[in-house]
């Protein structure tokens, strides 16, 4: 075991590497609940949901202390005080935009709508599944401003 006292945090979406700093602590949803990784944390590999990944920056004079990210589930890998995520998609707080996203919610609405009265099951799940990842979006966005008072 090293003396690291911080975690090397990188999260890649299929359009590359959207984020990589290092870290004192960071949390994400699981199936089983939200975990914790602290410096010297055991090697896991564990799936991860559509939520917030929350990194807790290491660097003492940075104004930001802590990077949301947004993710629309994948696999969270650590090791040797590194942590990996592969996100299926993933945005940073400060490069979401708020109103891109409602207007991404109002379409998700609608088509729920006019899938129930088509009654076509699958048509309501993938809208229902992309509300969810627009109330995703908003929640991190909104998580960021609201901790940066």
């Amino acid at each position: 075991m090293t003396n690291q006292t911080y975690l090397e945090v990188n999260v890649y979406a299929p359009n590359g590497l959207i984020f990589s700093n290092q870290a004192s602590f960071v949390t994400a949803d699981t199936p089983s609940g939200e975990i914790g990784i602290l410096p010297h944390h055991i090697s896991l590999v564990t799936p991860i949901d559509t939520g917030a990944v929350k990194v807790t920056l290491n660097k003492k004079n940075q104004e930001d202390k802590e990077a949301y990210i947004a993710v629309n589930g994948g696999i969270m890998e650590v090791h040797n005080n590194t942590v990996n995520i592969v996100a299926s998609f993933a945005i940073r707080a400060r490069d979401i935009d708020e109103a891109d996203v409602r207007l991404e919610m109002q379409k998700a609405e609608s088509e729920m709508e006019t899938a129930l009265m088509k009654k076509d099951t699958a048509a309501y799940t993938r809208a229902r599944i992309e509300l969810k990842h627009a109330i995703n979006q908003i929640d991190v966005k909104t998580a960021k401003l609201k901790n940066q008072k």
